[in-house]
């Protein structure tokens, strides 16, 4: 009996192969899942560091990175928005449609402007919000985010903020793809990205 042997494939079946590949895969990698449609907000001007209405996600931008912290922050948010820096950075070109959102959460000494030179100082696309008490707690529910006040009257700050760590991902069309953990590096973060964001 003859052995059958498989065609072998013509130069339409190759390029039909290498678009599935794209289409499931980012960089013929895993593909990344898909955690659902990210929380919906929208912050007026006034609390704003842009000094305009901020939309999350952010329609123009091709990655938004969403971090709920406060500048008072000994730790984890300057930890966090170097990580993105250098993350973003290394993309090149490519990194300057991600966009970084810091929600406040302590709008009590957080002004616009004390986040608009916070986030300057990080040399990241970033704009920063200061909500109403009320938009905070919505915004915290809706990324399932928590936090509270932790009174320090020794210090000279009077109190700090203990609050979640996580950084959120979502991706040009609006759909959350990760949460990375304050333990994830700047390498998990562009590995991330790269796989996320448009090739050119």
């Amino acid at each position: 009996m003859k052995r059958q042997t498989s065609p072998n494939p013509g130069p339409r079946a190759l390029i039909l192969t290498a678009l599935l590949c794209s289409l499931l895969y980012s960089g013929c990698g895993p593909l990344l899942p898909d955690l659902g449609a990210a929380p919906e907000l929208a912050f007026g001007a006034a609390s704003s560091s842009s000094g305009a209405p901020l939309r999350i996600p952010d329609p123009e931008a091709t990655a938004t990175l969403v971090y709920f912290g406060y500048t008072s922050c000994p730790d984890f948010c300057p930890q966090t928005l170097s990580k993105i820096r250098r993350a973003v950075n290394s993309l090149g070109r490519r990194g300057r449609g991600v966009r970084t959102i810091l929600i406040s959460v302590d709008p009590e000494r957080d002004s616009p402007e004390l986040l608009r030179r916070y986030l300057e100082g990080f040399g990241l696309q970033a704009a920063g919000v200061s909500p109403e008490t009320a938009a905070l707690r919505d915004a915290a529910h809706a990324f399932a985010v928590d936090f509270r006040r932790v009174e320090s009257p020794e210090s000279a700050l009077r109190y700090t903020v203990d609050h979640s760590t996580r950084l959120f991902v979502i991706d040009a069309r609006g759909r959350l793809r990760a949460r990375l953990s304050a333990e994830s590096s700047a390498a998990d973060l562009v590995e991330l990205l790269d796989r996320l964001l448009p090739a050119f």
